[in-house]
């Protein structure tokens, strides 16, 4: 019993979960080539290579937090397993914005190291790292999700993310926006709706532990 209660509260979720934003990411990729052009595509590839690059050191960071807090919610030791994640929170605003003012300043370098033509493609650079803030947000958040196991609400979120992803991506494509400022103004949608359920969750389990 507790077994198949684990495989539907945890292991389908998440599985499931695999199936919706990557897919997500290819047809948006697939609508701007046929929209737009290759070149719009492989500038779109260029400033998410930009930012899964600058995303390892905090996932890695990630990596080594989980096992931390998870021994501390597993010992009940709530008030120290929620101060844990303010110090982290409060860090990475900091960190953010000393990175974000180096990155927007070298961003069209950046750019031009791998080809001249995408420089053109500054001002979606720049609204990627608006995104990447709520995106690491976001990651952080869904750790306590993950390991509180609420992989199932993990799941829902995800699903209403991405609807919303779609609305907005063809909304503003429809209202004639940049495309590929459209697709990181979509982007920064979902990744805003995954951070306002995680963080409300956090805080609901925050009450509920009178911490």
């Amino acid at each position: 019993t507790s077994q198949k209660a684990c495989l539907k509260k945890i292991i389908i979720p998440v599985f499931l979960m695999s199936f919706v934003e990557a897919p997500l990411l290819w047809f948006a990729q697939a609508e701007i080539a046929k929209r737009g052009s290759y070149a719009l595509v492989g500038g779109l590839s260029v400033i998410l290579t930009i930012r899964y690059a600058i995303q390892v050191l905090p996932t890695y960071f990630y990596q080594a937090f989980t096992p931390i807090v998870t021994l501390l919610n597993m010992k009940g030791e709530y008030r120290e397993y929620f101060n844990k994640f303010k110090k982290v929170s409060i860090a990475l605003a900091l960190v953010f914005v000393v990175l974000f003012v180096v990155l927007v300043l070298t961003g069209k370098f950046i750019l031009g190291i791998f080809n001249e033509v995408y420089i053109s493609y500054y001002q979606s650079y720049v609204i990627s790292l608006f995104v990447l803030l709520f995106s690491l947000y976001s990651v952080l958040f869904k750790l306590h999700m993950m390991i509180r196991e609420y992989q199932t609400v993990m799941f829902y979120m995800t699903i209403l993310s991405s609807f919303f992803f779609l609305i907005s991506f063809y909304a503003f494509l429809y209202f004639s926006f940049d495309m590929l400022n459209s697709f990181f103004y979509a982007q920064g949608l979902q990744y805003f709706i995954q951070l306002i359920v995680s963080v409300f969750v956090y805080n609901l389990d925050k009450k509920w532990n009178s911490v």
